[in-house]
């Protein structure tokens, strides 16, 4: 509209300018070589404006000439970006596709067309590592390394390579070299996270993790977290050197995360060591609010040395009436219940889990009131049947991977603060040779030789079940005064006379193969391994 406007006020002027130029009197004289040449003013305008034009055009004409050389330099130019883009469409959808040939045809022809593309490195390199040619792979992600444009992502294929190669040492260099180019490259903050962790560095681990934080690689509820696995860790570390230290870090880990057990269990059983017993018990109180776990009941029962069973019995109530603390609370109340020999209140606070599918836990416990309690052994057998098939206890658990206690770093995949106390999918899967490993640096492995979680029994490996109709009772003569045997030797009777039992059964012996023998496992007991040389998966370094 306002154009418009304005080209109307421009035709309204032009109009009213060869109006009153028509109109003046005058006229326009030129004398050239003693001739005189005149016009009216009208004409005179005429003949300027048409000059005017007339240089316009001209000088149009010449620039148009003077420019042709760049332009057809720019049609090729554009039509030689055109093709390389083609060809990196062409070698990227083949790359996906699988298809070598194709995919090295279109990296050499984006390579010659776009010389300087990034894209068209990266297609070169990953048609290199397709085929093989590792040599080739490198050189190009090292070409890529020394332009500033792409120096990060040619030292990531540079970090990808080494690992690949299983280089340690240069993965790691790679790694640091691009994080102090860019702080916020998560992969590299990463790597080098599960670097420090796997050394045991603590300081570093705790350092880098406020970088992350300020480079906003994590947020601020993840760096508390895995700061308190640090914090926890490091102090783990120090409390039998330096407990003070152990109790000022485990501290600081419990203000960062109050749900993570061990740091509660650290600074609970520290100040309860220095005699500070209303710490102790504030900092187990409100963690065992938020997580329940049998080191958190534990560490509460024992905080005041000399107690007396009573006395634990006591605290164990006091620890419960600040939460229940659910399937935990009452395993710890019966725990310290058959201590005192006070079979009741076991029996009472079991009671309403045995029929709810207990864990392998409550079936022992209950094995083991029944043995104490009345030396019913035949009950005892019945609750140990019963353990070695029933759903798992909560256990320390990180990608699948089960350990016995917790560990600040999946030997898994590296991961700092990867285990959680909760119920297992499988069964427990860790060695000592595993824990050592777990413990050192991380190799650095393409795919991971062996998985860490267990695999299920062969057909031949049969755990037999034993039905009431199928035990034969035998009266069991009373031990006469030199019968030495305790009550621990009386359950591992218990549990091998499955065995026993199996052979007065012959139409269930008949299902096995022959010349197998049946195995016979523990409640805790993790089953058959899987073959391998027992290394963990892959990680950032392993």
């Amino acid at each position: 509209m306002v154009r418009l406007i304005f080209w109307f006020v421009v035709l309204i002027a032009v109009t009213f300018g060869v109006t009153w130029l028509a109109d003046s009197p005058g006229e326009v004289a030129v004398t050239f070589d003693g001739t005189r040449y005149a016009v009216s003013l009208g004409i005179g305008a005429l003949v300027l404006g048409i000059l005017f034009v007339a240089v316009w055009v001209v000088w149009g004409v010449f620039k148009w000439i003077i420019g042709r050389p760049s332009a057809f330099g720019g049609f090729f130019s554009r039509r030689r970006e055109k093709k390389g883009r083609q060809a990196l469409s062409t070698g990227l959808v083949a790359i996906g596709a699988g298809d070598e040939h194709t995919a090295q045809k279109a990296a050499v022809t984006a390579a010659r067309l776009l010389p300087d593309d990034p894209l068209a490195q990266l297609l070169s390199a990953q048609s290199a590592q397709q085929q093989g040619d590792g040599a080739r792979v490198k050189q190009v992600y090292r070409e890529m390394a020394k332009a500033p444009d792409t120096k990060l992502l040619g030292l990531r294929g540079l970090f990808n390579e080494a690992r690949r190669e299983k280089n340690i040492e240069a993965a790691r260099d790679i790694a640091r070299q691009a994080l102090e180019e860019n702080p916020g490259a998560s992969w590299a903050s990463n790597a080098m996270l599960v670097s420090y962790a796997a050394d045991k560095d603590w300081p570093a681990v705790l350092l880098l993790l406020e970088n992350q934080l300020k480079a906003k690689v994590i947020d601020k509820e993840t760096a508390q977290s895995k700061k308190a696995v640090a914090l926890t860790a490091q102090a783990l570390s120090v409390e039998d050197a330096d407990a003070e230290a152990a109790l000022d870090l485990a501290t600081q880990a419990h203000n960062l995360d109050p749900s993570l057990v061990p740091a509660a269990v650290v600074a609970g059983r520290t100040n309860a060591n220095v005699g500070s017993l209303r710490k102790a018990t504030r900092i187990l109180e409100k963690t065992w609010s938020l997580s329940p776990h049998p080191d958190v009941a534990e560490v509460y029962a024992h905080a005041r040395p000399g107690d007396s069973v009573s006395d634990r019995q006591a605290r164990i109530k006091t620890l419960l009436r600040s939460h229940h603390g659910g399937r935990e609370g009452a395993i710890a109340t019966a725990v310290i219940a058959i201590e005192g020999q006070d079979w009741a209140t076991a029996r009472e606070v079991l009671n309403s889990y045995i029929n709810d599918q207990p864990s392998a836990r409550i079936c022992t416990l209950m094995a083991e009131i029944e043995t104490a309690e009345f030396g019913d052994k035949g009950k005892a057998r019945e609750w140990l049947a019963r353990a070695v098939h029933a759903p798992r206890d909560p256990a320390w658990t990180a990608q699948g991977f089960v350990a016995p206690e917790w560990l600040p770093v999946s030997p898994v995949t590296g991961e700092l603060g990867a285990f959680e106390w909760k119920v297992p999918v499988q069964g427990l899967a860790y060695t000592e040779s595993q824990r050592r490993q777990a413990t050192a640096p991380f190799l650095i492995a393409d795919e991971p030789e062996e998985s860490a979680v267990e695999v299920e029994p062969e057909q031949d490996d049969e755990i037999i079940t034993l039905e009431p109709e199928d035990v034969e009772v035998v009266e069991e003569s009373k031990p006469d005064q030199g019968d030495t045997r305790t009550d621990d030797d009386n359950k591992l009777k218990a549990v091998d006379s499955k065995t026993q039992t199996k052979k007065a059964i012959p139409e269930k012996a008949g299902k096995a193969k022959t010349g197998k023998e049946k195995t016979h496992r523990l409640p805790d007991d993790p089953g058959p391994k899987k073959p391998g040389n027992g290394k963990s998966g892959e990680s950032w370094f392993g």
